[in-house]
């Protein structure tokens, strides 16, 4: 199960937060902007652009709306020099705001469902339903060991079954990857392993 016609900008899959720039506050902390803007481009709400620089110009836009926290300065210990730290689009809850933000602009209604990893409800099937209604996934996974994916988002595109589980693809830094063995990934295997689902769906204009 495939979403078709996925973005693409100069051959890239989806959006790229590094197009702000290496060290910005977009490339630190744009993942979560990078996935909303993904969301709305693919549904229609934000017009299809062909460049990389016209994407990102979009993808400033929704960048005060969307909200992540950027975190503030402060001089470390031992370290000669101002260090920042946020943690961008920190939560479901702070991305569904800012969708809702939009949306409420734009007059348009939007229900959502949420899927944690700490849940007994099928992952596989949440999938399935929300890609089989052309809904892109967005994934927030927190902390799991040796993750290339932790603290980020990420988004859902397509769904496969194998003999022996469910491989997903998604678009991540502007790129097409696969996680096979899904099934694995989504169990909760730590404290801080968690891992949120969250499929939009627009009821009206």
């Amino acid at each position: 199960m495939t979403l078709h016609d996925y973005p693409s900008y100069e051959g890239s899959y989806g959006g790229n937060q590094a197009w702000w720039g290496k060290d910005t506050v977009g490339h630190r902390y744009g993942c979560g902007v990078i996935a909303a803007t993904d969301f709305l481009i693919y549904k229609g709400y934000i017009d299809k652009v062909k460049t990389k620089k016209a994407y990102i110009e979009q993808a400033s836009m929704m960048w005060p709306v969307i909200k992540p926290n950027t975190g503030i300065f402060f001089r470390m210990p031992y370290v000669h020099k101002l260090v920042k730290f946020g943690i961008g689009v920190y939560s479901i809850r702070r991305m569904i705001q800012g969708i809702h933000k939009f949306f409420e602009i734009e007059g348009v209604d939007f229900s959502y469902k949420i899927l944690k990893n700490t849940q007994k409800d099928s992952v596989i099937d949440f999938i399935k339903t929300s890609l089989s209604k052309g809904i892109p996934v967005q994934l927030l996974q927190y902390y799991e060991v040796g993750s290339q994916y932790n603290f980020h988002w990420v988004t859902v595109t397509a769904i496969n079954e194998m003999t022996d589980g469910h491989t997903v693809l998604i678009s991540t830094w502007g790129i097409k990857k696969e996680i096979q063995y899904f099934e694995s990934l989504w169990t909760k295997k730590s404290l801080m392993d968690f891992k949120f689902c969250l499929s939009i769906d627009i009821k009206s204009v």
